[in-house]
């Protein structure tokens, strides 16, 4: 029923609350999102535990190989070339018990044990198991969408967690299109690059004054739809 996400939703920022409770700090909140999507969208343990690695370099090295393994798997079509990555990805997972520190293993088996990481990832099953045997599933825009047009239940919960990205968005899509101040540089699936006008290059308080109107009205935009999240602008 989601109770104990709303308790994080409403002390504040749940990434905050939750690099307290594994203990690391702020600079692994990238990898701890990555962690948590990647459960949510259906990838394997093994993406989870190494994305948990608190080593930088053997992380990413590991994260690599297990993206480069993903797409060989996509295009494998002979025996051989299936079997090729199948042993791969074995021995990739050997690499991530065998290098993972015990406090690496330790973090994966606090963060899955959260009660509202665990909460989470029971309702994404539920979800999951639901929109299988209908078929068919709506978006945040209301479009509906079939089973049949996707590859996997992690498309299908990118597809929607996507779509009310966008919704929540919908008030900085709306303004570009009546300033001459920004424009949008890069559309990330949950976020926004912008770029401001040259113009504004010597000017930080009209950049300030513009950013704070938008997550003012995205803010409000989150209230409107009954989502407790808010703006999170980086960089300006």
């Amino acid at each position: 029923n989601g109770q104990e996400m709303l308790k994080l939703l409403n002390n504040g920022s749940i990434w905050t609350q939750l690099l307290d409770f594994l203990g690391l700090d702020k600079s692994f909140k990238d990898s701890l999102k990555q962690c948590i999507y990647s459960m949510l969208y259906g990838s394997g343990s093994d993406m989870q535990q190494l994305l948990l690695i608190q080593d930088p370099v053997l992380r990413e090295e590991l994260k690599a190989l297990k993206i480069s393994l993903g797409k060989k798997e996509k295009i494998s079509k002979t025996s051989e070339e299936k079997k090729a990555v199948f042993f791969a990805n074995k021995q990739l997972a050997e690499r991530i018990q065998n290098e993972s520190s015990d406090f690496d293993k330790e973090i994966f088996q606090k963060i899955i044990a959260h009660p509202a990481i665990a909460e989470l990832l029971s309702g994404s099953v539920a979800l999951n198991k639901k929109i299988t045997e209908k078929g068919s599933f709506g978006d945040a825009f209301g479009h509906i969408h079939y089973m049949e047009n996707f590859r996997g239940i992690g498309k299908v919960m990118n597809t929607i967690m996507t779509s009310y990205e966008k919704k929540l968005l919908m008030p900085i899509y709306k303004e570009v299109f009546n300033t001459r101040y920004f424009e949008i540089q890069i559309d990330q699936h949950d976020g926004l690059t912008l770029s401001f006008n040259k113009n504004l290059g010597g000017d930080p308080e009209v950049r300030a004054k513009i950013m704070a109107s938008l997550k003012e009205k995205v803010d409000q935009n989150a209230k409107e739809l009954g989502i407790k999240t808010g703006l999170e602008i980086k960089g300006y």
